[in-house]
């Protein structure tokens, strides 16, 4: 039992360092599993509920803690400690490949289950217990990292595609085996973003790059982790204001030969929400709200009153058209916009949108781990652009 804990600890800091993240103490979600077990599955079960809490710690960011324990005094009767860093995290793991097979394989060895939630009392003083923990060394970390990533890959590429990655098939199985390991083994799991968010990314990133093949599959894969059609369209539409409307039909295209071959009726429902007479006033209470007067500030110089004009294109284009519409919230639709930006390599206006995600309510740790999304399909010059923009910001707060 004391070695189980030991593991476990380890590569809960594990989880943490790779996720470079801050964890919010008022928005974890912590649990006792209250489980008793048939008797004869008790050596099956034990196994299989060891194997879900390493797997689920040292691949989910979002995964703190996954401690199964057993009861001296009968041990039909398990327990298992539960600390997911939010409640979106903890949506995210029972979603997962590893925690489906589980659920699965044993729901016949299960004879009840009780979910009890917690209210963490000291949550400060976790830190002081993993660091007193003798195995939670580096050697572990890097050992732990390096043998998870195949496994990371192969089960996040399954979830997303339906498919087997690093099956050595094809004509370049070498370069598939470098890209698939680190996007999918790596990438996927720095910070604590979900995996319908990280998908939204990659489609409007392909997007803005007119990789039309690509954004078809990444199409189907965000659908696959539960994307919903509405959801996905409208991170295409927003798009048009900042790559332009050709480009973005374009887009529109490769996704809907998807809708269409998932036998999603076209078109889709109606997300506007404003009209003729109110699409300026409530585009302009958006862009207030995000970028004041700067943007109009910005293009004063122009002749013949055309900054006016200019100005009320996009406030009600941009602003009134695109992001009063439903179907995604702000937060979604701007962290969106930064990655667009970030892939257009737009360096003027990377400030700019950073402080309006953070205004909006984007951690710092999200805008980041969003920027590391696109980094595989922009390459590192251009992401570098926007993690500095990000980390002179930071340095300035210190």
């Amino acid at each position: 039992m004391k070695k189980n804990i030991l593991i476990i600890l380890s590569l809960m800091i594990t989880s943490l360092h790779l996720s470079a993240q801050v964890v919010n103490a008022d928005k974890m979600l912590v649990r006792i599993s209250e489980i008793e077990v048939y008797a004869q599955y008790l050596d099956e079960y034990l196994q299989y509920a060891r194997t879900v809490g390493i797997t689920s710690v040292s691949q989910e960011p979002g995964v703190i803690c996954i401690h199964p324990m057993q009861l001296k005094r009968d041990s039909c009767q398990i327990r298992i400690l539960e600390i997911y860093a939010s409640d979106e995290a903890y949506k995210h793991h029972i979603k997962t490949a590893h925690f489906q097979k589980y659920k699965t394989e044993t729901l016949h060895m299960v004879k009840s289950l009780d979910l009890v939630d917690m209210n963490a009392l000291a949550p400060a003083t976790m830190l002081q217990i993993f660091k007193k923990m003798p195995q939670a060394n580096d050697k572990t970390n890097k050992t732990v990292t390096t043998m998870d990533r195949i496994n990371v890959c192969k089960e996040n590429f399954a979830t997303l595609f339906e498919g087997e990655a690093l099956n050595g098939k094809g004509t370049d199985p070498e370069m598939m085996d470098i890209l698939q390991k680190y996007i999918f083994g790596e990438v996927f799991r720095t910070g604590n973003i979900d995996m319908k968010t990280r998908e939204l990314i990659t489609c409007v990133v392909l997007a803005t790059m007119q990789q039309l093949p690509q954004l078809a599959a990444h199409s189907a894969a965000a659908l696959n982790v539960g994307v919903t059609p509405i959801e996905l369209r409208e991170a295409i539409y927003q798009c048009a204001s900042n790559i332009g409307f050709p480009k973005t039909l374009n887009a529109l295209s490769a996704i809907n030969s998807i809708f269409e071959q998932r036998g999603i009726k076209l078109p889709l429902e109606n997300q506007a929400t404003t009209t003729e007479a109110d699409r300026y006033e409530k585009g302009y209470a958006i862009q207030q709200l995000r970028y004041g007067t700067c943007i109009k500030d910005m293009l004063k110089g122009l002749p013949d009153g055309m900054n006016e004009e200019v100005a009320r294109y996009l406030t009600e284009v941009h602003f009134g058209d695109f992001q009063t519409r439903a179907g995604l919230d702000l937060k979604t639709r701007e962290l969106l916009s930064y990655c667009v930006i970030t892939t257009m390599g737009m360096d003027e206006q990377l400030r700019l949108y950073l402080e309006s995600n953070l205004k909006i309510g984007n951690s710092i740790e999200n805008i980041t781990a969003a920027v590391i999304q696109c980094m595989p399909y922009i390459g590192f010059p251009t992401a570098f652009k926007a993690l500095k923009v990000i980390s002179d910001y930071a340095i300035e707060k210190e």
